[in-house]
């Protein structure tokens, strides 16, 4: 019986994994940025001022906090010692906690009205680009990863 369950569990290779990080990242971003974007065009009179202070966030924010987020997901996808990997292998229980309560505080927020929502709107384009700079920070150990793999690979023949 547990053969036949772990015969259909999806598992991928670490690049694989890296990609769908990647593209995760990168989606989730985009979504944030589209609702901040709504919310600015519907309650700005300042478009241009109210996006710059967002984007101007999000470089702080990943400089601060995303980019040691995406370096170590990245790091610890490739120290993973098998050569595929199930896809939710990273996926702890405290991160789906953690996300659980930061969508439903979302939910809340704007549900209720407890937050402005034109600074809602600079919070959602602040953590959103920092997703999608994250993004093409997990993309690039993609691509450093395919070199190493490639040339250890020509080193062996």
């Amino acid at each position: 019986m547990e053969r036949t369950i772990s015969s259909y569990k999806p598992s991928v290779s670490k690049s694989g994994l890296l990609i769908i990080a990647s593209i995760v990242w990168f989606i989730a971003g985009v979504l944030l940025n589209q609702r901040g974007l709504i919310y600015i065009l519907e309650f700005s009179h300042h478009i241009l001022f109210h996006a710059g202070l967002g984007l101007a966030a999000s470089i702080l924010l990943f400089l601060v906090i995303f980019y040691n987020l995406s370096s170590k997901y990245a790091k610890r996808i490739l120290s993973l010692k098998s050569k595929k990997s199930g896809i939710f292998i990273l996926k702890y229980l405290r991160g789906f906690f953690v996300l659980a309560i930061l969508i439903f505080l979302g939910l809340c927020l704007r549900r209720y009205g407890l937050a402005d929502r034109l600074w809602l709107s600079i919070f959602y384009i602040a953590i959103g680009f920092s997703l999608i700079f994250g993004s093409f920070n997990l993309f690039i150990s993609f691509i450093k990863s395919r070199k190493f793999t490639q040339s250890e690979s020509g080193n062996n023949e």
